[in-house]
Parts: structure tokens; C-alpha cells; sequence
């Protein structure tokens, strides 16, 4: 199958016969059942063979619910077809819409998109919507002239578009697309005849006499005596004033299928009525004018003019659908966004009040810490000066909020504050304190390559605080290490009878 789908485009006629020696009963699963029935779909529409219902009926089944936007475009594609072919154009329009979908999709399926658009331009011209059949008939173009630019179908876009322009009176883009289709489609093409007589129309709309003249007298004539085209010739001639040789294409033109269309009825009237036969005229005028009405009745009728507009209310609808569907998960997410920050903040508050009643009991240890400290003899008065006031501002503290429940924010602040910059505060007044009346001490510190956070654990260490007392002012929990860094700076390591730091510290002071 994947070689039949590889030559496809280039030999549609090898395409079917590899899918025609394919066993279907060997294949397994839905999925490749599904592949060899759009595949046979396809080989079978390039070969211009008609196929029902139950060649697509497993791509229908498949790759509407699991397809690629791919597999999904073709198979509507195909769906559309076999409607057409069966006269239901309601249905059939209604496929070629549903099956592209260019805001949502990326296609690489180039020419199937292509395909999708030129049935699309079919429908709209049965409406007679003529700038939407332009539209979507120059969407296939482009296409075409990007990926297969030699592809006949391509030329059929060209002639639908010259088509197109000569209804809706746009002698530009007729004119253009012309001069493009004529380099493609030279005289001994089977499609030149379609291309003349789309230009003689133009000609006859847009152009002078004389240039409709140039271009009668440049073609072969007897090519255009076809049913497509022979009406053509009838109004060339009427309206050159050969009437007898107008009169011969109506004649002819009553043999063939096309001897009760419009174009028909309105050509011969217009003919009778040059040969001055008035009354015949204005009964086949009369005809034209029924048949019209039939025409515009039986469209209103069949539902093919409302086919768009209920495709794109429903279309409409999905949207909607989908938009309350987002609404509704957007709410359900704002909800349990706000139950996770509710939990959250819960979660915090709870967190923040062990800490802070962790930190009260850490200040009160402190003080104890303080108030036994300076209850000692052998510390001065400088000394016992700086710690009343660091024991003051803890006992405010603790005083104005050891009964605060709410654990706000302002607590938190003045908390951070006393822990971090009242610290701060303190470990500086003490260190300038000892830098004012003892400065050889601190020059000392210094001399023996103290850094400023051992020179401040020093300066507490001799104002009579222990190791864990002066590391939680500072704020740092590894004091052994930086004690143990100290000692080994002041040498007291090498000492044989090495005395504790804190003394060794406060000896300095007393013998300056």
C-alpha cells in the first residue's frame, strides 16, 4: 500500500492495480483497513471510476474519530464526492466545509487541501456565489502552482477563475489569469477549446469589436463546435450581424443537451429577435424568464444556499460550547487555586507561629542569659553598661508581644528587627565600645589576622558571654569553628597550659 500511495499522483492506473491484488482479509486492524479503503477511494476518483458508500465506509469509520487532520481532510473529501455523485448537494457542500479547518490545523497534505477547495469552488458556483467560488478556486491555484505546477488540475483553476471574473465583470483578473493559461494551454490541448471560448466571452463583455474580431480570425472556429461551447459562436455571430450563421449554432445547439439551458434560451431569443421574428423571441424570452424562476426555486428548495450558513451556526455553536467548556474549568481552576493559596497561607501562619513562639523562648533564654551575666562581679561596668542595654530592648519587646496571638506582620517586622539589626546594633556598639577604651585590644585582634565577624564573636567572648550566647546574637551557628579559628590566630594552641578563650580574652583587657 505504501507504494500505491507514493505513485498515486504520477500513476494513478499502477495506484489501483497494486490495490486491486491486495487481499483485503489479510489486513489487520481497523488502521490499515482504513488506509486501503481511502486509498481505493482515491485510486478509484483519479481513474474517473465511481465508487459507493462501502469503499470509504472503514476510512469513515477510523479516521473521523482517530485520523490526522490529513486522513480526517480526505476521507470528508471522498464523502463529499459520493454525495455529488449522488445529487445530494446539501450534504456534499456540507462535507468539502467540514473537512478543512485552517484556523486549528496545519495540513501537509498540499493537494488534498488543494482538491478540498475546488469542491468547495463547485458548490459555491451552484449558487451561484460566484465570489466565493473565485475565492476558494484561487486558494486550489496556489497550491497547485507551489506543488505540482504541471498538474492539470491546475489549469482547471485557471479556466474556473477566468470563468468566475467573466460573471462577477472583473475584466483584470480575467485578463491576467488569460495570459497565464495560455502559455499552459496551447491550441492542440484538450482543454484550448474551453480557454477560447471563456476568452470570447471576456471579449465580447470587456473588450471593442475589433479585438473579439482579431481573436475570431486567429483560432480555428470548427474547435469550439462542441455542446460547451457552440452557444458561444451563436452570440459572436449575432453580434457581428451574421445572422443566418448565428441562426445555424442555435439550430445545432437544439440537438444536444444543453437546448434547455438558460444560456441557451437567452441566445436564441436574442437571435430570433435580431432576425426580426419578435413574437417567437418574446415566447422564448418568456421560457427563460420560467426556467429562471425554477432555477432560483429549486435552489431556495433544496437547502444548498442555507448549507453554509448551518455549518458555520454550528460551527458557531462548537465554538460557544467550547468557550463555557473553558469558562468552567477556568472557574474550577480559580477555585482550587484559591483552596491550595487558602491551605497555603494556613499552612504558613501555623509554621510562623511555632517559629515565633520558638524565637520568644530563644529571646527569654537569652535574657536569663543577660540578667546572670551581669549579676557578675568579675565583668566591669562598661560591660555590664552595654548588656543592660541589649537586656532592655528585649524585655520591651517581649513585654509588648508575649500575649500577640495573631502572629501579624508587624510582629514579624520588630521580631526581624531584634533578631537581625538590633543585633547588628549591639555587636557594633560593643566592638566601637572596646575600639574607644581598650584600642590596643582591638588593634591586637587585628594585628593577629582577625577577620571583622572573629573580632565581634571576641569582643562579645570578652564582655563575659559564653560561646552559644554570643553565636546566637551574631546570628551564626558554627561559633566552635570560628572560636576554634580565634584560638588557633592568638596562638593559644601552642601554648602548653592553654586557658579558656574567654578569659585568655579578658586578660588582654585587664593587662593593657
Amino acid at each position: 500500500m505504501e507504494h500505491a500511495s507514493e505513485i498515486m499522483e504520477s500513476n494513478p492506473e499502477g495506484a489501483l492495480a497494486i490495490l486491486d491484488s491486495v487481499v483485503v482479509n489479510d489486513l489487520h486492524g481497523p488502521k490499515d483497513k482504513a488506509k486501503y479503503s481511502l486509498l481505493m477511494a482515491m485510486a478509484l476518483d483519479k481513474n474517473s471510476i465511481d465508487f459507493n458508500d462501502s469503499i470509504l465506509k472503514p476510512a469513515e469509520d477510523y479516521y473521523l474519530k482517530h485520523g490526522t487532520p490529513d486522513e480526517y481532510m480526505r476521507t470528508k473529501y471522498y464523502q463529499g464526492v459520493i454525495y455529488y455523485e449522488k445529487k445530494q448537494y446539501d450534504a456534499a457542500f456540507n462535507c468539502f466545509l467540514d473537512a478543512v479547518d485552517e484556523s486549528s490545523h496545519e495540513y501537509k497534505d498540499s493537494l488534498g487541501l488543494a482538491l478540498v477547495y475546488i469542491g468547495q469552488a463547485t458548490m459555491y458556483y451552484k449558487q451561484y456565489k460566484i465570489d466565493e467560488f473565485i475565492e476558494s478556486s484561487k486558494k486550489a491555484a496556489k497550491i497547485y502552482e507551489a506543488f505540482a505546477p504541471q498538474h492539470y488540475n491546475l489549469l482547471l483553476c485557471y479556466l474556473k477563475l477566468i470563468e468566475g471574473a467573466n460573471d462577477c465583470s472583473y475584466p483584470a483578473l480575467a485578463d491576467s489569469v488569460y495570459n497565464v493559461s495560455r502559455n499552459k494551454i496551447t491550441p492542440d490541448h484538450v482543454l484550448y477549446p474551453r480557454l477560447a471560448g471563456l476568452r470570447i466571452t471576456s471579449l465580447i463583455i470587456f473588450k471593442p469589436r475589433r479585438e473579439l474580431k482579431a481573436f475570431m480570425d486567429s483560432i480555428d472556429v470548427t474547435s469550439l463546435e462542441t455542446p460547451s461551447h457552440i452557444l458561444d459562436l451563436a452570440w459572436v455571430y449575432c453580434l457581428f450581424g451574421e445572422k443566418e450563421k448565428s441562426w445555424k449554432y442555435i439550430c445545432k445547439a437544439e440537438t444536444l443537451p444543453i437546448h434547455d439551458s438558460l444560456k441557451y434560451l437567452a441566445m436564441k431569443s436574442e437571435v430570433l429577435d435580431s432576425l426580426g421574428r419578435y413574437r417567437e423571441s418574446e415566447e422564448i424570452y418568456k421560457q427563460f424568464l420560467d426556467k429562471a424562476m425554477e432555477e432560483e426555486w429549486r435552489l431556495r428548495t433544496s437547502g444548498l444556499s442555507f448549507t453554509e450558513k448551518k455549518y458555520n451556526l454550528q460551527k458557531e455553536l462548537d465554538a460557544r460550547q467550547i468557550k463555557i467548556y473553558r469558562l468552567a474549568i477556568g472557574i474550577l481552576s480559580i477555585i482550587l487555586i484559591s483552596l491550595i493559596f487558602s491551605f497555603y497561607f494556613y499552612w504558613r501562619k501555623q509554621k510562623m507561629k511555632k517559629r515565633f513562639t520558638k524565637e520568644i523562648e530563644r529571646l527569654n533564654t537569652e535574657v536569663h542569659q543577660l540578667e546572670k551575666r551581669i549579676n557578675d562581679n568579675t565583668i566591669s561596668d562598661d560591660a555590664k553598661s552595654i548588656l543592660r542595654k541589649r537586656l532592655d530592648i528585649l524585655n520591651t519587646f517581649i513585654t509588648e508581644h508575649i500575649r500577640d496571638v495573631k502572629y501579624e506582620n508587624r510582629s514579624w517586622k520588630k521580631l526581624n528587627a531584634l533578631i537581625n539589626q538590633d543585633c547588628k546594633e549591639f555587636v557594633e556598639s560593643t566592638r566601637k565600645s572596646f575600639e574607644l577604651s581598650h584600642p590596643y585590644f582591638v588593634r591586637y585582634l587585628e594585628g593577629c589576622g582577625l577577620t571583622d565577624t572573629e573580632i565581634n564573636l571576641a569582643c562579645l567572648y570578652a564582655l563575659g558571654l559564653r560561646g552559644k550566647e554570643a553565636g546566637n546574637i551574631i546570628g551564626i551557628k558554627s561559633h566552635y569553628n570560628i572560636s576554634a579559628e580565634i584560638r588557633k590566630k592568638l596562638g593559644l594552641y601552642d601554648r602548653p597550659n592553654s586557658m579558656n578563650l574567654n578569659k585568655y580574652l579578658q586578660s588582654l583587657i585587664l593587662n593593657e
